[in-house]
C-alpha cells in the first residue's frame, strides 16, 4: 500500500487513476457485489463455448498455422531469455501464436492493445506488422510500487520497436490517446489490462466504436466476470471463445474474440 501511494505521489500525471482506484475500493467495502462481477458464471459460460487455439486459428482464418517459436526460433528464444533475466515477474506469453495469426489474416496494419508487461503479446503483433507494415500503440501502466517501469516490453527487441508506441498511461488516459493516434480505423484490439468489470465494461465499446468493418476485438481473461459475455449479447455478435493456459478454474484461463460485422 506504502509502495502505490508514493507511486502515485511521485507521477502527478496518474492522479486521475489514483482517485478512480480509490472510488473503487471504496465501493467495493461499501455495496453489495453487483450482478456480473462474480467469476463463477463468467467461467462457466466461457468453458461452455471455448475451443483451442489452434481451432480458432482455423475457424477465423481458414487454415491451419505454424507455431511464432517455429516461425521466428531466434527472436522468440531472445525474448525468453530477456524475460527469464528480468528481475521483476510479469504476466506470461499469453496467446501469442493467436494474435499473430490474427493480425496476419486481417492484414492489420492499425493494432491497438492494453496491457505490456513482459510484451509477449506485442511482439507477436508486431512480427505479424512487419509483414504488413503497420504500426502497434500499446497502453501500459507500470504496476505501482514493483519498479517495473524499465522492464515493460522489454522482450521486443529493438528491430522491432520502429513499428511500435508504448503510452505509459492507465487505459483512461492511454486508450482514447492510442486510438486518436492510429488516425483511422482499427485492424484489430487487444484487451489485457483492468480486470474489473467497469474497465472492460468501458474500453470494449470505445475500442468497437473505432474498429473498422471485420476488425477483431480479442480480450483476454473473459471469465474474470460476465463483461465480455454481456458486451457480446449487447452489440449481438456471437463471439469465439478460446482456452488458454492459466491460473484460473481447472488450470484454464479464456480469450473471447469478436469479430465486427459490415455495417
Amino acid at each position: 500500500m506504502k509502495g502505490s501511494f508514493l507511486f502515485f505521489l511521485a507521477r502527478p500525471h496518474y492522479l486521475p487513476e489514483a482517485l478512480r482506484r480509490m472510488r473503487r475500493r471504496i465501493g467495493l467495502n461499501l455495496l453489495p457485489r453487483p450482478l456480473g462481477k462474480d467469476r463463477g458464471p463468467a467461467e462457466r459460460w466461457a468453458a461452455a463455448r471455448a475451443i483451442s487455439s489452434d481451432e480458432a486459428i482455423r475457424l477465423l482464418t481458414g487454415h491451419d498455422a505454424q507455431a511464432v517459436e517455429t516461425l521466428f526460433p531466434q527472436i522468440w528464444d531472445g525474448a525468453l531469455d530477456r524475460a527469464t533475466r528480468c528481475p521483476v515477474k510479469m504476466g506470461g506469453a499469453g496467446l501469442a501464436n493467436l494474435l499473430y495469426h490474427l493480425a496476419l489474416h486481417v492484414r492489420a496494419t492499425r493494432v491497438v492493445e492494453t496491457g505490456v508487461a513482459y510484451g509477449f503479446s506485442s511482439l507477436a503483433l508486431l512480427l505479424a506488422l512487419r509483414e504488413t507494415n503497420g504500426r502497434l500503440t500499446s497502453v501500459d501502466m507500470p504496476y505501482p510500487g514493483r519498479g517495473n517501469e524499465q522492464y515493460v516490453g522489454c522482450v521486443v527487441p529493438e528491430e522491432l520497436r520502429p513499428l511500435w508506441a508504448l503510452l505509459r498511461y492507465p487505459d483512461s488516459i492511454g486508450l482514447p490517446r492510442a486510438i486518436k493516434a492510429m488516425a483511422g480505423p482499427l485492424d484489430l484490439f487487444h484487451y489485457d489490462s483492468d480486470k474489473q468489470y467497469e474497465g472492460r465494461a468501458w474500453a470494449y465499446p470505445l475500442a468497437w466504436k473505432h474498429l473498422r468493418a471485420g476488425g477483431l476485438l480479442v480480450s483476454d481473461d473473459i471469465d474474470d466476470n460476465t463483461a465480455f459475455r454481456d458486451f457480446a449479447e449487447h452489440i449481438n455478435v456471437e463471439p469465439v471463445v478460446v482456452r488458454g493456459a492459466g491460473p484460473g478454474g481447472a488450470g484454464t484461463r479464456f480469450v473471447g474474440i469478436l469479430r465486427k460485422p459490415a455495417g
